[in-house]
Protein backbone atom coordinates (compact mmCIF):
# COMPACT_ATOMS: atom_id res chain seq x y z
CA UNK A 1 0.00 0.00 0.00
CA UNK A 2 1.19 3.23 -1.19
CA UNK A 3 1.40 6.13 1.30
CA UNK A 4 0.06 9.44 -0.39
CA UNK A 5 1.84 12.64 0.72
CA UNK A 6 -0.69 15.00 1.59
CA UNK A 7 -0.09 18.91 0.38
CA UNK A 8 -1.82 21.05 2.64
CA UNK A 9 -0.85 24.59 1.54
CA UNK A 10 -2.00 27.54 4.71
CA UNK A 11 -2.95 31.05 3.74
CA UNK A 12 -2.21 33.48 6.45
CA UNK A 13 -3.87 36.97 6.76
CA UNK A 14 -1.89 39.70 6.33
CA UNK A 15 -3.01 40.79 10.12
CA UNK A 16 -1.84 37.58 11.48
CA UNK A 17 2.26 37.52 9.76
CA UNK A 18 1.95 41.32 11.49
CA UNK A 19 0.52 40.16 14.55
CA UNK A 20 3.07 37.35 14.88
CA UNK A 21 6.16 39.29 13.55
CA UNK A 22 5.01 42.06 16.71
CA UNK A 23 4.72 39.26 19.02
CA UNK A 24 8.43 37.91 17.91
CA UNK A 25 10.20 41.31 18.10
CA UNK A 26 8.99 41.96 21.71
CA UNK A 27 10.70 38.45 22.70
CA UNK A 28 8.25 36.07 22.55
CA UNK A 29 9.37 32.46 21.46
CA UNK A 30 8.55 30.96 17.97
CA UNK A 31 7.00 28.39 19.37
CA UNK A 32 4.38 29.59 21.57
CA UNK A 33 3.60 32.29 19.09
CA UNK A 34 2.93 29.29 16.48
CA UNK A 35 0.56 27.40 19.27
CA UNK A 36 -0.84 30.81 20.21
CA UNK A 37 -1.45 31.77 16.75
CA UNK A 38 -2.30 28.12 15.15
CA UNK A 39 0.79 28.49 12.51
CA UNK A 40 1.92 25.36 11.11
CA UNK A 41 5.94 26.20 10.68
CA UNK A 42 7.23 28.26 12.89
CA UNK A 43 10.44 29.16 9.84
CA UNK A 44 7.07 31.02 8.64
CA UNK A 45 7.86 33.41 11.42
CA UNK A 46 11.52 34.27 10.65
CA UNK A 47 10.61 34.67 6.94
CA UNK A 48 7.74 37.24 7.92
CA UNK A 49 10.04 38.95 9.76
CA UNK A 50 12.59 39.51 7.39
CA UNK A 51 9.88 40.84 4.93
CA UNK A 52 8.59 43.42 7.53
CA UNK A 53 12.19 44.78 8.54
CA UNK A 54 12.64 44.96 4.80
CA UNK A 55 9.61 46.01 3.51
CA UNK A 56 7.53 47.29 6.45
CA UNK A 57 3.82 46.41 6.87
CA UNK A 58 3.27 46.32 3.08
CA UNK A 59 5.82 43.29 2.55
CA UNK A 60 2.17 41.41 3.48
CA UNK A 61 0.09 42.92 0.95
CA UNK A 62 -0.24 40.40 -1.47
CA UNK A 63 0.49 42.35 -4.99
CA UNK A 64 -0.26 39.06 -7.29
CA UNK A 65 -3.00 39.62 -10.15
CA UNK A 66 -2.15 43.41 -10.34
CA UNK A 67 -3.11 44.46 -13.68
CA UNK A 68 0.07 46.14 -15.59
CA UNK A 69 -0.86 50.21 -15.71
CA UNK A 70 0.29 49.69 -19.72
CA UNK A 71 1.88 52.43 -22.12
CA UNK A 72 1.57 56.11 -20.89
CA UNK A 73 -1.30 57.87 -21.92
CA UNK A 74 -0.58 59.85 -25.28
CA UNK A 75 -4.14 61.32 -25.47
CA UNK A 76 -3.93 65.00 -23.99
CA UNK A 77 -6.62 66.72 -21.97
CA UNK A 78 -5.21 70.11 -23.30
CA UNK A 79 -2.95 72.12 -25.80
CA UNK A 80 -0.44 72.74 -22.74
CA UNK A 81 -0.12 69.33 -21.12
CA UNK A 82 0.98 68.39 -24.54
CA UNK A 83 3.64 71.00 -24.95
CA UNK A 84 4.63 70.18 -21.35
CA UNK A 85 5.04 66.49 -22.53
CA UNK A 86 6.83 67.68 -25.54
CA UNK A 87 9.23 69.83 -23.72
CA UNK A 88 10.19 67.15 -21.16
CA UNK A 89 10.68 64.64 -24.33
CA UNK A 90 13.00 66.89 -25.74
CA UNK A 91 15.50 67.68 -22.84
CA UNK A 92 15.32 63.61 -22.58
CA UNK A 93 16.68 63.31 -25.39
CA UNK A 94 19.45 66.21 -25.82
CA UNK A 95 20.40 64.29 -22.09
CA UNK A 96 20.83 60.67 -24.36
CA UNK A 97 23.05 62.51 -27.15
CA UNK A 98 25.02 64.24 -24.32
CA UNK A 99 25.66 61.63 -22.77
CA UNK A 100 26.99 59.47 -26.21
CA UNK A 101 29.18 62.14 -26.99
CA UNK A 102 30.71 61.67 -23.71
CA UNK A 103 30.12 65.94 -22.85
Amino acid sequence: MQSKKINRNFTYSPELKLQAVKLYLNGQSCSSICEQLKIQDSNRIYVWTKAYQANGESAFIDGRGKQATGRPKTKFMSLEEEVEYLRAQNLLLKKSIERKRGC
